[in-house]
C-alpha cells in the first residue's frame, strides 16, 4: 500500500483545508514531519486511519467519544480525503465525520457521516462503495489489515513498543492479540472451560442423583420399621429382617441394595404363607356366626308371620261387605256413558228451544207467526222484495269512483292551468334576457382588439424592462472602470517615476556599489589598478540592484493592471453599445401610440408618451411603473374578453331554453283542453247512476214486507234467516235427546238397576274405588305371605334346631380376623418394601451408571482444559494454549526484528523469547529477554539504557509490521511512518538508525520520521512542517533548498 494524497478539513487542529501530496514529498524516500508540540503532527496520522477506518487509534484518546470536529472551524462539516493505491489499483476515500449545527433559533441539529470509496478506471474516478458497512469491507478485504493493525505497521508508535517491550508476559500478549489472529486458540481455551464447567454440573447433577435415590432407599427402609427392633409377634419372630442399610461409599450401592433385596424377598414369601393361614381360620369362624345368625332371623319372622295371621283371619266379615260395595260400583261404572249422553243431549235440546225463542221476540210484532209454517213464508216474501235492492251496491261503488274522479280531474285543471303561466312567465324573462345577451356580445370585437393589443404592449415592455435594466448595470461598471482605469494609469505613472528616480539614484551611488565589491590585491573592474587607496563608501539610504529591480518589477505589474483596465473599460463600453442597440430593435416593436393610448389611464398617459418617444432607455423604475400600469390594464381587459366570452355562451343557452319552453307551453296547453272534457263526462256519468239508484229502491219500498230501506232490508232478512235456522236446530236436538233416554233405560235393566235413584247411589268416585279395591288385594296379599313364611323350609328348619349363642361365636370370629389382618398387613408392607426397592434398584442402576460416566467425562475434560489454559499439573510452563501460539508468533517477531537491531546496534544486542516458568504460579510463554554479544550473557530488556531500549522498540516495531503481513497475508507497505524516540540516540547510533530506515526505501518505499529532534532537519532534506496558530494549524512542505 502507498499513500499518494491526504487532505483534511474542519479536522482536529486543521481549520482551513491541507492538501499534502505524499508524492512530492516522498520523492526522495525519506522525509521529516516535525513542528512545535500541540500542533497537530499526530492528527496527520489520526486523519489517515480516520479516512480508511471511520475511527482513529485508542490509544490516541483517553474516552470512547472520539471528537474529529475542528473547534477552530465550527460549523463545518470535517472532512478526510485520501488517495492511495494498493494491487495495482488506485482508490480515492472521503468521509465526513458527524457534527453539530446551530440553527438560527438556538436549536441543535446532528449532521450525519458520510463516506465515499472511488476508484480510477480509464481517467476517470468511478464509484464503489457508499455505506460504511461496504466500505469497511471492501478496506478490509483489499488491505488485509484491521485498524490496529494498520497503525502498529504503518505508524511505528514507539512509546508503545517501549512498553512492550519491558511489559509483563501477559501484558505483551495484549498487543500481541490485537495483531495476530488467535481467535480460534482462544475458542478452543473458551469452549473446554465451558465443556469442564457442563462436565462438572452433569457431574454433580449425577452426583445429587444417586443421593436422592439413596435418601428415597432409606425412607423406605425406616417406613418398613427396619431401622428399629421388630415387635415380638409369632409372625415377626419367624421373619429374619436385616438391620438398616449402611452404604460404604457410592460405588457399592447397587451389590448392598442387591444383597438386601435377596433377603427381603425371602421374607416376604415366609410372611405371605402366615397370612395365608390365618386368614382361612377367620373365614371359618366368621361363616360360623353368620349361620347362627340367619337361623335367629328365621326364627323371629315365623313368630311375626304366625301372629300377623290371626289378625287377618279376625278381620275378614268386614271385607266381605267391601267386596259387595265394589261389585255394585263396577256395574254402575257401565251405566255412567249412557247416563252422560242422556244428559248431554237434554242439555242442548233446551239450549236450542231458548234460543231459538229469544231469536223471535227480536224481530218487529207484524214479522211474527205462530207457528212453524210461518217462517218459510215469510222468508219467500222477503226475498221477492228485495229483489230490486240487488244491484245497488255495486251502483254505490260506481258512484263513489265517478265523484272521486271528478275531484282528481279538477285538481289536474288547476295544476295544468297553473303551469300554463308558469311557462308563460319563463318565456317572457327568456326573451328579455336574450335581447340584453346581444347587447354585450356586439361588443366582442372591440374587446379583443384592446386585448391583443395590451397583450403585444406587454411582451414589449418585458423585453424593454430587461435590457434596461442591464444598461443600468452596465453603465454603472463603465463608471466602475473608467475610474479603475484611472486609478491604474495614475498607478502605473507613480510606479514608473519611482523606478526611474531609483535608477538614477542607483546611477548616482555606483561608485560605493563598486567600491563595496573591490578586494585588496584584484584589478579594479573600472581602471584596472589594483591598489584601492580610497574607494567611495555606501550610505545609509543607497539603492542596489534589488531596489531597481523590486521597483520594475512593481512599474511592469502597475503597468500590466492599468492595460487590463484599460480593456475592462472598452469591453464595458461595447457591452453597452450592444445593449443600447438592443432598445432601440425592442422600441420599434411597440404598438402604435394613437391604438395605445386609448386605454392607458389619463394620469400615466404622459409618462408612456415619453416612452414612446424615447430614443435612449430610460430607467428602469419608470419602465417598471408603466409596465405595473399595463398589466392592471390587461387584468381589466382579460375580466372583459372572459365577459364577452361568457355572455355569447350564456345567449346560445337561452336559445335553447326559449324552444324548450315554446314545446312545453304547447303540450300544458293541450293537457288543459283534454282534462276539462275528462270532467264533462264524468259528470254525465254520476247523473246517470244517480238516477238509477233512486229507481231501485222506489220498487223495493213498493213490494217488500220489511218496512225498511235497504240497509234496514238486509238487517231483516239476516234476523228472519237466524230464527230458521235455530227453528231446525231445535228440532235436530229434540230428537237426539229422546233417543239418549231410551238408550239410558235398556242399558239399566241390562245391570239390574229398577231406577236411576239406584244407579246414582252405587256410583263412587275413582279415587274411592281404587282406595276400596287396594285394601282388599293388600288384605289378600299379607294372608298370603304370612302362610308363605310359615311354609319356607328354612323357618321350619330353624324352629327346629336349639338355640345358638351368638355373642360367643361373634368374638371368636372377630379374635380370627384381627390375627389375619395383622399378618395380612406384615406381609403386605415386606412385599410394598420389596417392589419399592425393586424399582429404586433400576432407579439407582441407571443414575449410578450415568454418575460414574460423568465423573470419568470430568475427570477428562478437565485435566484437558486446565492443561490448555496454562493452570493443569502437565503444563509445567503454565503456558495457555493462545500464550503457546502468540509465543510461536513472538518468535517470529524476534527473528525479524533482530535483521534490524543488529545493525543498529552494530551486532550486539538481539532480542530472545524465552518460555521460562513465571515466579509465584503466573502464566508463562510470552517472555522476552536481550542476548549481550559483549558479555554473552542475556538480561532483562528493563535494563537497557534509554537508547537502546529506542533501537530495540523501533526493531520490534518493524519487525512486528514484517510478521503481521507475513501472517495475515497484507498488501506490502510502500508507506512507513516512525513516530518519536531519536532524541535519546547518539550520532553514531542515530547514524546507524538512519541507515535501517534509509534501507527500509528499497522496492521504492517511502518512510516518514515524525520528530523534534533537530539534528533530524539537517540531515533529511525533504520536510512536512506543522505550523499552530490562533486561527488553527497549516502544513508546509520544505524541500533541501528552503529548508537550509
Amino acid at each position: 500500500m502507498k499513500i499518494h494524497h491526504l487532505s483534511l478539513s474542519a479536522f482536529g487542529p486543521f481549520a482551513q483545508t491541507q492538501d499534502i501530496d505524499f508524492d512530492a514529498v516522498g520523492a526522495a524516500g525519506l522525509f521529516l514531519i516535525h513542528g512545535r508540540t500541540g500542533a497537530g503532527k499526530s492528527s496527520l496520522l489520526d486523519a489517515m486511519c480516520f479516512a480508511l477506518f471511520g475511527s482513529i487509534p485508542r490509544q490516541r484518546v483517553s474516552t470512547a467519544a472520539v471528537k474529529v470536529a475542528s473547534d477552530h472551524a465550527p460549523g463545518q462539516q470535517p472532512t478526510v480525503s485520501m488517495e492511495f493505491s494498493v494491487a495495482g489499483r488506485r482508490l480515492r476515500i472521503t468521509r465526513t465525520a458527524s457534527y453539530d449545527v446551530v440553527g438560527r433559533k438556538g436549536q441543535t441539529t446532528t449532521r450525519r457521516s458520510t463516506v465515499l470509496l472511488e476508484e480510477l478506471r480509464a481517467g476517470h474516478w468511478q464509484e464503489q462503495a457508499v455505506k460504511e458497512q461496504e466500505t469497511g469491507e471492501f478496506i478490509k478485504r483489499t488491505l488485509g489489515l484491521d485498524l490496529q493493525q494498520f497503525v502498529q505497521l504503518i505508524l511505528l508508535p514507539q512509546g508503545e513498543f517501549a512498553a512492550f517491550l519491558r511489559a509483563k508476559p501477559d501484558d505483551r500478549g495484549v498487543l500481541l492479540e490485537r495483531l495476530f489472529a488467535i481467535d480460534r486458540f482462544r475458542g478452543v481455551e473458551t469452549w473446554l472451560t465451558e465443556r469442564r464447567s457442563v462436565a462438572r454440573t452433569r457431574r454433580d447433577e449425577t452426583a445429587v442423583a444417586v443421593a436422592r435415590c439413596r435418601d428415597r432407599i432409606d425412607e423406605v427402609l425406616v417406613a418398613s420399621g427396619c431401622e428399629e427392633p421388630l415387635p415380638d409377634t409369632d409372625l415377626s419372630s419367624a421373619l429374619s429382617l436385616p438391620s438398616a442399610l449402611s452404604f460404604p461409599s457410592a460405588l457399592s450401592l447397587p451389590s448392598a441394595l442387591a444383597a438386601l433385596l435377596e433377603q427381603l424377598e425371602q421374607s416376604a414369601t415366609e410372611a405371605m404363607a402366615h397370612a395365608q393361614t390365618a386368614a382361612d381360620a377367620a373365614v371359618t369362624a366368621r361363616q360360623a356366626f353368620v349361620d347362627a345368625q340367619q337361623r335367629a332371623v328365621r326364627r323371629a319372622e315365623a313368630q311375626a308371620a304366625e301372629t300377623e295371621r290371626e289378625a287377618l283371619l279376625a278381620a275378614a266379615p268386614s271385607q266381605i261387605s267391601r267386596r259387595a260395595r265394589v261389585a255394585a260400583a263396577r256395574r254402575a261404572q257401565q251405566i255412567d256413558p249412557f247416563a252422560a249422553a242422556h244428559r248431554l243431549r237434554s242439555g242442548r235440546r233446551d239450549t236450542s228451544r231458548a234460543a231459538f225463542e229469544a231469536a223471535v221476540a227480536s224481530l218487529p210484532p207484524a214479522l211474527r207467526g205462530d207457528s212453524d209454517t210461518w217462517w218459510p213464508r215469510l222468508t219467500i216474501a222477503l226475498t221477492d222484495g228485495g229483489q230490486p235492492l240487488v244491484g245497488l251496491p255495486q251502483l254505490a261503488a260506481s258512484l263513489q269512483r265517478a265523484t272521486e274522479r271528478r275531484e282528481q280531474l279538477r285538481g289536474d285543471e288547476t295544476a295544468a292551468a297553473a303551469r300554463v303561466s308558469s311557462l308563460q312567465a319563463r318565456q317572457t324573462e327568456t326573451l328579455t334576457a336574450q335581447t340584453a345577451l346581444r347587447d354585450v356580445t356586439a361588443e366582442s370585437e372591440a374587446v379583443t382588439a384592446q386585448w391583443n393589443s395590451i397583450t403585444a404592449t406587454m411582451g414589449v415592455l418585458s423585453k424593454l424592462s430587461a435590457v434596461a435594466t442591464a444598461v443600468a448595470s452596465e453603465r454603472a461598471s463603465c463608471e466602475s472602470a473608467v475610474r479603475a482605469a484611472a486609478v491604474a494609469q495614475a498607478a502605473s505613472a507613480g510606479a514608473r517615476t519611482d523606478l526611474d528616480r531609483l535608477r538614477a539614484d542607483r546611477l548616482a551611488g555606483i561608485a560605493a556599489e563598486l567600491g563595496a565589491e573591490l578586494e585588496t590585491g584584484v584589478p579594479c573592474p573600472v581602471c584596472g589598478s589594483a591598489q584601492h587607496p580610497c574607494p567611495a563608501a555606501a550610505t545609509a539610504d543607497a539603492v542596489t540592484a534589488d531596489d531597481v529591480s523590486a521597483a520594475a518589477a512593481v512599474a511592469d505589474r502597475a503597468a500590466a493592471d492599468a492595460a487590463t483596465a484599460d480593456q475592462a473599460l472598452a469591453a464595458a463600453r461595447a457591452r453597452l453599445s450592444t445593449l443600447e442597440a438592443q432598445w432601440a430593435t425592442a422600441h420599434d416593436d411597440l404598438p402604435e401610440w394613437g391604438a395605445v393610448s386609448l386605454w392607458l389611464p389619463a394620469k400615466v398617459v404622459s409618462a408612456a408618451g415619453s416612452l414612446w418617444s424615447a430614443a435612449s432607455p430610460l430607467a428602469p423604475h419608470l419602465i417598471d411603473e408603466l409596465t405595473s400600469t399595463v398589466g392592471t390594464a390587461q387584468h381589466a381587459a382579460a375580466d372583459e374578453v372572459e365577459r364577452v366570452r361568457q355572455a355569447a355562451d350564456q345567449l346560445a343557452d337561452l336559445a335553447q331554453t326559449a324552444d324548450l319552453l315554446t314545446a312545453e307551453l304547447s303540450a300544458a296547453t293541450a293537457e288543459v283542453v283534454t282534462v276539462r272534457a275528462r270532467i264533462a263526462d264524468t259528470d254525465t256519468e254520476i247523473a246517470e247512476v244517480s238516477h238509477a239508484i233512486d229507481t231501485g229502491r222506489r220498487q223495493h219500498a213498493d213490494a217488500c214486507p220489511c218496512g225498511s230501506d235497504a240497509d234496514g232490508h238486509a238487517v231483516v232478512m239476516t234476523a228472519v234467516d237466524d230464527v230458521v235456522r235455530l227453528l231446525d236446530a231445535a228440532a235436530a236436538d229434540k230428537v237426539l235427546a229422546d233417543e239418549a233416554a231410551a238408550d239410558l233405560a235398556a242399558a239399566l235393566a241390562t245391570q239390574h238397576f229398577v231406577s236411576v235413584d239406584e244407579y246414582d247411589e252405587s256410583r263412587c268416585s275413582t279415587e274411592e274405588l281404587a282406595a276400596l279395591e287396594a285394601g282388599i288385594a293388600d288384605y289378600d296379599a299379607r294372608l298370603q305371605a304370612t302362610t308363605a313364611v310359615l311354609e319356607l323350609p328354612a323357618v321350619v328348619a330353624a324352629c327346629a334346631a336349639p338355640p345358638d349363642d351368638l355373642d360367643a361365636l361373634q368374638t371368636a370370629a372377630a379374635s380370627a380376623e384381627d390375627r389375619a389382618n395383622n399378618d395380612r398387613a406384615a406381609a403386605t408392607g415386606l412385599e410394598t418394601t420389596v417392589t419399592r426397592l425393586r424399582t429404586l434398584s433400576a432407579d439407582l442402576g441407571t443414575v449410578h451408571s450415568a454418575y460414574v460416566a460423568a465423573e470419568r467425562d470430568f475427570a477428562t475434560v478437565a485435566a484437558l482444559a486446565d492443561t490448555v489454559n496454562g493452570a493443569g499439573e502437565d503444563n509445567e510452563l503454565r503456558m495457555r494454549l493462545s500464550a503457546y501460539v502468540l509465543a510461536a508468533r513472538l518468535e517470529s517477531v524476534t527473528t525479524f526484528a533482530n535483521e534490524r537491531l543488529s545493525a543498529m546496534s552494530d551486532g550486539r544486542f538481539t532480542l530472545e523469547h524465552s518460555d521460562a516458568r513465571a515466579k509465584h504460579g503466573a502464566r508463562s510463554g510470552l517472555g522476552l529477554v536481550v542476548r549481550d554479544a559483549w558479555t554473552g550473557q542475556t538480561r532483562d530488556t528493563a535494563t537497557l539504557s534509554g537508547g537502546e531500549s529506542f533501537m530495540a522498540s523501533l526493531s520490534l516495531a518493524l519487525g512486528l509490521g514484517d510478521a503481521v503481513l507475513a501472517e495475515t497475508g497484507g498488501r506490502p507497505l510502500e508507506t512507513l511512518l516512525v513516530d518519536e524516540g531519536f532524541g535519546s540516540l547518539d550520532q553514531d547510533t542515530l547514524d546507524r538508525v538512519l541507515q535501517v530506515l534509509d534501507e527500509l526505501r528499497a522496492g521504492d518505499r517511502v518512510v516518514g520520521i515524525v520528530s523534534h529532534v533537530p539534528d533530524l532537519r539537517q540531515r533529511i532534506p525533504t520536510q512536512l512542517e506543522v505550523q499552530r496558530s490562533e486561527a488553527g494549524s497549516s502544513v508546509r512542505m520544505r524541500d533541501g533548498a528552503s529548508a537550509a
